[in-house]
């Protein structure tokens, strides 16, 4: 498997790409200022790239310049821990956008999920009982029409 940072940033580039957007990025919530901050960015120029990462923005905040924005919780667990959001300068984002968005925003919380099983490695049995939880999270997934 990749790094969670390299995973993410494929996972980026393939959503932005899929449905077309100018820009595809995740942002993770800062608890102690209550803003998102940009993580991986992937924009269709490098000068709209660069001008997002490590952008921030306070949460619920619109995108100026963008016609359409779509925005996607990023859940670790129970717990939303960031966002999946794309940029289009052309037409609104549709259903089957939307679809796309939210099965990329549910794998790159698993990416998550299992970058925080290599870390904490407490043995081959809680390895084995999160690694269970972990599939049965991503067959609750595909099962729900999100994959």
């Amino acid at each position: 498997m990749r790094e969670s940072p390299d995973a993410l940033q494929a996972l980026t580039e393939a959503i932005g790409t899929a449905v077309h957007a100018d820009a595809a990025i995740v942002r993770f919530a800062d608890e102690r200022s209550g803003q998102l901050i940009a993580g991986p960015v992937w924009a269709s120029s490098s000068a709209l790239s660069a001008e997002l990462v490590g952008s921030r923005r306070p949460s619920g905040a619109g995108e100026d310049g963008a016609r359409s924005v779509l925005r996607v919780p990023i859940r670790r667990g129970e717990d939303v821990v960031g966002e999946l959001e794309l940029l289009r300068h052309g037409d609104s984002f549709d259903d089957d956008d939307a679809s796309l968005a939210e099965s990329a925003a549910a794998q790159a919380g698993l990416v998550l999920v299992a970058a925080e099983l290599a870390v904490r490695g407490d043995g081959p049995e809680g390895r084995r009982k999160r690694e269970l939880a972990l599939a049965g999270e991503a067959l609750a997934i595909a099962a729900s029409g999100n994959a």
